[in-house]
């Protein structure tokens, strides 16, 4: 009796046990797979190289080393872009870089413009180079060359028009449209007559020059200066230049704006002082100077 019931409690223990080791898998921690991590977004990569656009000057167009050469570039990127760079190359390949000119910035960091004025200066002719170079922040880049004709001879060795023209002056005043009309003709002249690019103040021995100059016209000054005040006022300018008939008489096709051929033509009959269809150096060289080589 006594061994029946030590096998039947041993048995019980062992059931017991059993149980236990159940109840252990059942309650125990499940295993997972830790989670991988989630793979990021690709950068993207900027491999766009920026845009640029000469206004000014016109490919082969021509100028003269003392007279004005005038620059308009504009660049634009994607993202942002750094400020361009002009250089000028003469015909040697020496590359020069233009500093002088204005940058201009905008509200975007995608687009810069640089505009100004230069003189070649020197005594080599030949076939000269603006070059445009435009970075991004990705450091891509792109350049633009506009080749120019740039005339060293001396003024006296050249016929009227070519120096005329060559003079980079119209170029300065048309806003790169080609053309004048009356207003932008009107203040064009304002700044031949205004000597002093910091006041707007007139002088009336220069005006009687003027009118000497374009025309012999004499005492120019005691007819605009309608109310004596000793200025010129813009009504003034406007009236005194109306009589002068500049506009209306060079303006060859009746079509309200100035050509630069019709403004040299123009000129040309101006100062032509012995009416022999033709301007020669001592006619105009002086002239010319004073009035359209304004650096």
């Amino acid at each position: 009796m006594k061994k029946s019931y030590i096998l039947l409690l041993c048995i019980f223990s062992i059931t017991l046990l059993g149980c236990d080791k159940d109840d252990d898998n059942l309650t125990g921690p499940i295993p997972f797979p830790s989670p991988s991590p989630s793979p990021g977004p690709t950068p993207v990569v900027d491999v766009t190289a920026p845009q640029i656009q000469v206004y000014d000057p016109t490919a082969d167009d021509t100028f003269l080393s003392i007279g004005a050469l005038s620059v308009y570039v504009y660049a634009i990127d994607n993202v942002a872009i750094k400020d361009p760079k002009v250089f000028l190359i003469d015909p040697t390949g020496a590359r020069t870089p233009i500093s002088s000119l204005y940058l201009n910035t905008f509200e975007s960091s995608k687009e810069r413009s640089l505009t100004g004025v230069i003189k070649v200066g020197g005594n080599l002719s030949g076939l000269y180079t603006i070059l445009v170079e435009a970075e991004d922040l990705s450091q891509n880049k792109s350049q633009v060359t506009v080749p120019v004709n740039i005339i060293a001879e001396d003024l006296a060795s050249l016929d009227f028009k070519t120096a005329f023209m060559a003079s980079g002056w119209f170029e300065q005043s048309d806003w790169n449209t080609g053309y004048l009309d009356l207003e932008r003709f009107n203040i064009a002249f304002y700044w031949i007559l205004n000597q002093n690019a910091w006041d707007y103040n007139i002088h009336p021995e220069y005006v009687d020059k003027f009118g000497e100059d374009f025309g012999q016209h004499k005492q120019l000054w005691s007819k605009w200066d309608v109310n004596k005040n000793g200025y010129l006022e813009n009504s003034e300018l406007n009236n005194g230049m109306a009589d002068l008939k500049f506009f209306e008489l060079w303006d060859v096709n009746q079509d309200k704006m100035i050509t630069e051929e019709e403004l040299a033509d123009g000129v040309a009959i101006l100062w032509d002082v012995n009416k022999d269809n033709i301007v020669d150096a001592k006619e105009f060289v002086d002239k010319l100077t004073e009035y359209f080589l304004l650096l």
